[in-house]
């Protein structure tokens, strides 16, 4: 406004218009200048303890919620992990521990031959199934269970028990009236057996999962269900499954709401970080529910 002063009014030069515009070229840089050097010293800054504390309760929530969708035991396996592997990616700064997995994942495989063998010893799938099993398993050079362990498994296949055999025979006595090439029962027998297989090593692997997770294992936990689940779920295409993993993100994020509410009320966390909580719950479930 100063800069639109006239110069002359009423025929004579207007006053103290230079000191004027002067004054008000002044107080501009003065209200530009003084917010960027002195608030900062006034203002209090966020110190590394609230964002420590931020992420304390942030994975605190998300592991109450994790809680309660794996006490639902009615809910499928496929669609628990999802769900739990959607709210597990909230957590930050976790980084998962090399020596952690490789052991973690050398004893799924054990629990991988001790569900193969009980099939095979109760008779639920044939020997030639076993033996094709056990073949891969020993020739596959990956560090997912020793040598001995290999072997172990070989032989437990390789030379059942005397019951193991019996039944085994009556299975086989019966297989051999038919042409496999020719009868398509048997086409659906071999389908019903790799999902058996599938889901009994997929069923007894998650529950180990869940026996040994702890909270300084839950980042390599994950990691090893995660390649469970993209294995299962190559073979357990369910449609279904959409609309019932969308509905246990919401109960999901309900859980976690509800410990926020319940942490503030009973004084565990302030005002502040109550708010923070919940803008980052509603960010996540804006985020997941576009990705649907």
């Amino acid at each position: 406004m100063a800069l639109s002063l006239p110069l002359s009014f009423s025929g004579h030069a207007f006053p103290y218009r230079n000191q004027l515009i002067f004054v008000a070229a002044i107080v501009i840089l003065l209200s530009l200048i003084v917010p960027a050097l002195i608030l900062p010293q006034i203002l209090p800054t966020k110190t590394n303890g609230d964002q420590a504390s931020f992420n304390h309760y942030r994975t605190e929530m998300v592991n109450y919620s994790i809680a309660k969708i794996k006490a639902q035991e009615s809910i499928p396996l496929a669609d628990r992990n999802y769900v739990i592997d959607m709210l597990a990616s909230q957590k930050q700064g976790q980084n998962a521990d090399k020596e952690q997995i490789n052991t973690i994942l050398n004893q799924t495989r054990k629990v991988e031959i001790d569900a193969i063998t009980n099939l095979l010893a109760a008779g639920k799938i044939p020997q030639s199934v076993a033996n094709r099993i056990s073949r891969r398993m020993v020739m596959t050079p990956d560090r997912r269970g020793s040598f001995l362990t290999k072997l172990r498994f070989l032989f437990r296949v390789r030379f059942p028990s005397r019951k193991t055999r019996r039944i085994k025979r009556n299975v086989q006595s019966v297989a051999d009236r038919f042409d496999p090439d020719l009868n398509s029962k048997l086409a659906e027998q071999k389908k019903a057996v790799r999902k058996l297989l599938e889901e009994t090593i997929y069923k007894q692997v998650n529950a180990y999962l869940d026996d040994i997770e702890t909270g300084e294992n839950t980042t390599a936990v994950a990691f090893v269900r995660n390649g469970y689940n993209f294995r299962h779920a190559r073979l357990d295409t369910n449609d279904n499954s959409d609309d019932l993993r969308n509905q246990l993100l919401i109960q999901a994020f309900q859980y976690e709401y509800s410990y926020v509410a319940t942490a503030f009320k009973n004084q565990q966390i302030s005002r502040s970080l109550s708010d923070q909580l919940n803008q980052s719950i509603t960010t996540d479930q804006m985020f997941y529910m576009e990705q649907e």
